[in-house]
């Protein structure tokens, strides 16, 4: 079996594991119930991010017709029962709840989001949506509000670009804390628009010579979560083309083996905090694993491209 045949058959049984659970426990994304477990702002971010891999991924629709049809309900759910508007103005981390509303009615629902205008207005009355962010994080939302459509007074991404951590080539991945890590996988998604762009000012060779060498040093930490955004980072260099000399198909393969290594019997794939799953509750349990899950079935379905 050659490198290809490999990486179909793992990133098929990662994706169908996956998604198995992401669909037996999909009522914990029900931001209108609330949890017992975390915060409404943590819950609110466990929605935000689900809306934000789908909509990584448009125009495909990158979960079965099953898992999507339940998050298209539940979206309209949301929409008439949660007003994110009105949270993030006590709260600015959750600006991305409108953003992300605004994209995915717009993508996946054809129709505007109630509160679009509304957080138009807002973000046009120069309210400090962005205060008192790390760059990247503005990065994020100004990137956001472009494919909202929303106009702000954020600079251009490229601009942007230049405060981030990946833009200074003397960075060494080694030192880097988890957040800042984060930022560099953030940044190469905003920056190729997860890969439908190709910019000039990236320092390709650069990027990628990175990215492989934090590839290898998260898999030994079994930290797949930076791992497989390091993978999607590499896919998206390529323009979603996954066009990879043979030392890189062998460091994929390499990826979605440890990957696979850390999914569990039902599905989840386990996060970095490596909590024993007998002395969890199940919503603990999901909230304690549904990020990592939802990168590495992306990782997956880029694979599979």
């Amino acid at each position: 079996m050659n490198i290809q045949s490999k990486i179909n058959v793992i990133t098929k049984e990662i994706k169908k594991n996956s998604e198995i659970w992401l669909n037996n426990n999909f009522n914990f994304f029900d931001i209108t119930k609330g949890s017992n477990v975390i915060s409404d702002e943590l819950q609110f971010k466990a929605f935000i991010e689900l809306l934000f891999t789908v909509d990584m991924f448009y125009p495909d629709k990158i979960f079965s017709k099953n898992l999507m049809k339940k998050i298209y309900c539940l979206s309209e759910k949301v929409e008439k029962e949660v007003n994110f508007t009105e949270y993030f103005l006590t709260n600015s981390a959750l600006v991305a709840g409108d953003e992300e509303m605004i994209i995915f009615f717009k993508n996946y629902l054809n129709r505007t989001y109630k509160e679009r205008e509304r957080f138009q207005k807002i973000v046009s009355s120069d309210f400090e949506l962005l205060a008192r962010k790390t760059p990247y994080r503005i990065l994020d939302s100004a990137y956001s509000m472009t494919k909202a459509e929303i106009n702000n007074n954020a600079e251009d991404i490229d601009l942007l670009y230049n405060l981030t951590v990946l833009s200074n080539e003397n960075f060494n991945y080694l030192y880097l804390s988890d957040n800042s890590a984060y930022s560099v996988t953030h940044t190469i998604f905003y920056a190729t628009d997860m890969g439908r762009k190709h910019p000039s000012y990236l320092n390709y060779p650069f990027i990628f010579r990175t990215l492989r060498k934090m590839i290898i040093f998260y898999s030994m930490q079994n930290n797949v979560d930076i791992m497989g955004e390091c993978v999607l980072g590499m896919s998206y260099l390529t323009g979603n083309n996954n066009t990879f000399n043979e030392q890189d198909w062998n460091l994929i393969l390499f990826a979605l083996n440890c990957i696979r290594n850390r999914q569990s019997k039902s599905g989840f794939i386990h996060s970095p905090s490596d909590n024993k799953e007998e002395q969890l509750t199940k919503e603990e349990l999901f909230f304690d694993n549904y990020h990592t899950t939802l990168v590495n079935l992306g990782v997956a379905y880029a694979m599979q491209r």
